[in-house]
């Protein structure tokens, strides 16, 4: 057909334009959604020397870590086989004590893959497709747009329409030559659902296959136009799909969508009903860039402030000290409680004798001095937060071991630890310690630290630090804390558990 060559010119101006962006979302759906196979064989599987040897050394350092709930689930999933069945596995050990046998766990595996992918893949599929339509008249597509469908609160009739598409499919699969005439009778569906999600699933298909009626060889055609295109991806080891065919074909494939489109309008008035987002073909001179989602026809659901900080808030330095001491005795309460739990033993954690271990204050001090500013940003206080904690506590554990040649924790046996002074899931569960000072502690507790009159809070405040100085000069001068659980923690109580068990058995 002549008028494919306007086509495939338009899709090729539209990926001008929007090139990286369009790379991205690809990228996106290859690697969380499972999405185009040719890319995912030769760069994310075990066909590329360099990721088969990347992940080689990862199975390694999963066995070989033996403490925390990282190894543990990393440990689950090596030996189920599967992410999913790993996962099932992991929360059998630590939920349901190895009650659930495997038949259980297997048909448990199965109904989570199908509901991630009616809830999920189909969703997002109909989200990138949306990314798509807005190269039509727009320079960039957003790649929030992969989850519109979900702020727009159709979900449940999105995935009912596409759950009924792939069911379609997969019957017709079956049948001889079924399958190629009803995959093109089908083939706008997506791209219906994402123009307009309000689309009951009977309406769908019957203007899908309005849209194709007598124009599938000519779609099948169309596909087929792009054979070498498919070549260059394999001669490329599928660098040729990421960067050039699939970004094509996805664009050119939009440009024939409103093709149809704007021919059935043509020929009839009352299908505006449908076809009813009119920006997608006009465009908005005030927004070249980008589709203006608040004039879209269904309204996005109201972002819920989660994460919260009053603006203008200032902490005086008494709410710092009173802070640093409050997690300071939290932090020695837990772990001792942890000590408690674990062992059945009272064990006086930390470098200094008092009931508080500073690192922890001074964690939620300095993250809150200094994270506070990034509040409206709830990930970079989280991504921040690990760099503060990690800095903090490897900088801490090297001064500790340099000047007493002693260690108060170690990390060696963790999964993905930095000379066993911290560790990934350390450094996670600090992040996540971090935003609920920043965003709800520290309120709070300043609000309780207000209700304490100024000269007694004065007063609290140089006693814990006349006592918090006393018992660091006491550990610096004299003696620090050590003793079994204390240095050396989880090779010393070992050697505990084993005398105790060892005794009981006598």
């Amino acid at each position: 057909m002549v008028y494919h060559k306007t086509l495939k010119a338009n899709a090729r101006a539209a990926l001008k334009q929007s090139y990286w962006r369009v790379v991205l979302i690809i990228l996106l759906m290859t690697l969380f959604m499972n999405e185009y196979p040719t890319i995912k064989v030769f760069w994310f599987s075990d066909v590329n020397v360099f990721s088969a040897q990347l992940r080689e050394r990862l199975y390694a350092d999963i066995q070989n870590a033996n403490d925390g709930v990282l190894a543990a689930l990393g440990n689950s999933i090596l030996n189920a086989g599967g992410l999913l069945f790993g996962i099932l596995n992991f929360l059998d050990q630590m939920v349901f004590q190895d009650h659930l046998d495997q038949k259980a766990i297997s048909i448990l595996a199965f109904l989570l893959y199908i509901a991630m992918m009616v809830l999920v893949t189909n969703v997002v599929r109909v989200g990138e497709r949306r990314c798509y339509l807005e190269t039509y008249a727009y320079r960039q597509p957003r790649t929030e747009r992969l989850i519109f469908i979900y702020r727009l609160r159709r979900t449940r009739q999105t995935a009912k329409n596409m759950l009924v598409y792939e069911l379609k499919l997969a019957l017709w699969f079956l049948t001889l030559g079924g399958y190629l005439v009803k995959r093109y009778e089908y083939y706008f569906i997506p791209y219906l659902i994402a123009e307009n999600p309000n689309l009951d699933t009977k309406t769908a298909f019957r203007i899908s296959r309005e849209m194709t009626k007598g124009r599938k060889w000519e779609l099948f055609m169309f596909d087929l136009s792009f054979w070498h295109w498919h070549l260059l991806g394999l001669a490329t080891l599928g660098l040729g799909y990421l960067f050039w065919t699939r970004p094509y074909i996805n664009l050119s494939r939009v440009q024939m969508y409103m093709h149809r489109r704007e021919e059935l309008l043509i020929a009839n008035a009352a299908y505006i009903v449908i076809f009813n987002d009119t920006l997608l073909v006009t465009g908005d001179p005030e927004s070249p860039e980008f589709y203006p989602m608040e004039r879209f026809t269904i309204p996005e659901a109201e972002r819920r402030q989660w994460l919260y900080v009053e603006e203008g808030r200032r902490y005086c330095l008494s709410t710092y000290i009173l802070l640093f001491f409050t997690a300071s005795a939290g932090g020695w309460l837990w772990e001792v409680l942890i000590g408690l739990v674990q062992h059945g033993v009272f064990v006086n954690r930390g470098f200094l004798h008092g009931p508080w271990l500073p690192i922890y204050g001074t964690g939620a001090a300095a993250m809150l001095f200094l994270l506070k500013g990034f509040s409206k940003k709830p990930y970079l206080v989280f991504l921040l937060g690990m760099l503060v904690s990690g800095v903090l506590e490897y900088g801490t554990a090297w001064i500790l071991w340099e000047t007493m040649h002693l260690k108060w924790w170690d990390y060696t046996d963790y999964l993905v630890n930095l000379h066993g002074r911290i560790c990934l899931e350390g450094l996670l569960v600090f992040a996540l310690g971090g935003m609920a000072v920043v965003y709800g502690l520290a309120p709070i507790l300043d609000n309780l630290y207000a209700k304490i009159g100024k000269r007694l809070k004065c007063v609290l405040c140089l006693v814990l630090c006349a006592g918090f100085l006393a018992d660091t000069a006491a550990a610096l001068l004299i003696r620090p804390n050590t003793g079994v659980g204390i240095t050396e923690a989880s090779y010393e109580m070992e050697e505990y558990d084993d005398a105790k068990e060892a005794a009981e058995n006598t």
